[in-house]
């Protein structure tokens, strides 16, 4: 994130981590949530939980077991719609929106967890759809990428 800030991609953000203990006082669960800010007026809502377990060898593993990221232009009445990833109905998948936010026929897109792109790479994506600058090239025309 910080990168991020640095490059004035992201002007604030209110993303918070919550642990989630059992009655026990063991981990189970971590909630990321928030907001990010992001320049061209790009709002991107953050929702992820991950399990916490332990594997046979007693180490914490994490795995991610609900995602939401949903980016939208914050000044346009009603908001326009950029970009949303999540897991509702059972699977992993993107939506696809027109230039005035309205969701595309081919919408949602089914995609493997192992591509969710990382939570930087969706705020540049949500930002390049706002007109800002463009993803890298290498990103653009990989295969195993959403977008592509």
């Amino acid at each position: 994130m910080n990168a991020l800030i640095e490059e004035g991609i992201v002007l604030r953000e209110t993303v918070a981590l919550a642990e989630i203990s059992d009655n026990n006082g063991t981990l189970v669960q971590i909630r990321v949530t928030g907001r990010v800010l992001c320049a061209y007026q790009v709002v991107l809502i953050v929702n992820k939980r991950l399990a916490v377990q332990r594997d046979s060898s007693n180490r914490q593993v994490v795995r991610g077991i609900a995602y939401e990221y949903h980016a939208f232009i914050r000044t346009t009445n009603p908001r326009r719609a950029l970009l949303r990833y999540d897991d509702s109905h059972d699977m992993l998948h993107r939506h696809f929106f027109d230039s005035n936010g309205k969701e595309l026929e081919r919408s949602p897109r089914s995609i493997p967890l192992d591509s969710l792109p990382r939570m930087d790479l969706v705020i540049r994506e949500a930002v390049a759809l706002a007109g800002g600058p463009a993803l890298p090239e290498e990103w653009m025309t990989r295969d195993d990428l959403p977008w592509s």
